[in-house]
């Protein structure tokens, strides 16, 4: 896990039912989103910090590596995947279980407008919560489709295809395909070096504008929506906030569908140092 979301849910039912449960976490990560560690360790689940080759740091891509790893070792283990990446079948089951968000957005979008969202936007790292909007208007050609990247892990608008961890995308990676480049970004769960294999594809069928925004544009976009609509976003939704403000000035009386994929308790600590003395004020 990036965001550490995908955790607590997975940690809450197998308190349920009580099963054992083991998360992957990037150091930096486990950091950035201590919130949400907390709750996973309430819920019983133990949370396992990863580094990358340096011993130092460790991203989303680090965890991806150590519960790929863990998973192969251990045929007792089930791997919950959180995203759509890694091997096949995950990427489909990821997509099949997360595209109860596009069709909720339909059946809602018909019955208040009577008519279709003349754009769809969502944040994408791996690509789960975007593939979740977007799946069940792939066919709607009259839909435009917008995935907003982190402006330093934007693999799909600046990466090349190669293949790891089980699946072939676009990458932001070495020359040679050997490694993957430094990646960064505000939010932790798009911070990510690649995308799924599924939107490989609908980029390469020009199907979804991948795009990118900028940590700064996230962190405007994420305190308009506090002090307009009192609506607390995770930094992850305010990428594709960002765009959906850009989009909107340029689409004046059309209808625009911005995903906001995640609640921003986690990252309030962070907001808290970005802002210093502008809150007392």
């Amino acid at each position: 896990t990036g965001a550490g979301a995908h955790l607590i849910a997975t940690a809450a039912a197998c308190a349920k039912f009580n099963l054992p449960c083991d998360g992957y976490m990037g150091k930096d990560d486990i950091i950035k989103q201590s919130t949400n560690v907390l709750k996973a360790k309430l819920f019983n689940s133990k949370v396992v910090e990863c580094v990358d080759g340096t011993g130092k740091k460790g991203v989303l891509k680090d965890a991806c590596t150590a519960v790929l790893k863990a998973w192969s070792n251990d045929p007792d283990a089930y791997y919950c995947c959180g995203s759509t990446i890694g091997p096949h079948p995950f990427p489909r089951i990821v997509q099949y279980a997360q595209s109860v968000i596009g069709r909720e957005i339909k059946q809602q979008i018909l019955e208040k407008e009577n008519r279709l969202p003349d754009a769809i936007i969502a944040c994408i790292g791996g690509g789960s919560n975007l593939m979740g909007a977007i799946h069940e208007f792939l066919d709607d050609s009259e839909v435009n489709l917008y995935g907003v990247e982190a402006e330093h892990s934007a693999a799909l608008t600046n990466g090349s295809v190669g293949i790891m961890q089980g699946f072939k995308s676009f990458m932001l990676q070495s020359e040679d395909g050997s490694a993957t480049l430094p990646t960064s970004s505000l939010a932790s769960g798009i911070n990510f070096y690649s995308a799924g294999p599924e939107h490989a594809y609908l980029k390469s069928i020009g199907r979804v504008n991948y795009t990118y925004a900028t940590d700064e544009s996230a962190f405007e976009a994420f305190q308009m929506l506090c002090k307009t609509e009192g609506i607390l976003p995770a930094f992850e939704p305010s990428f594709a906030l960002a765009k959906t403000i850009e989009l909107a000035k340029k689409m004046p009386g059309k209808i625009l569908v911005c995903n906001i994929c995640g609640r921003g308790d986690k990252d309030i600590d962070t907001a808290e140092k970005m802002l210093g003395e502008k809150l007392d004020k």
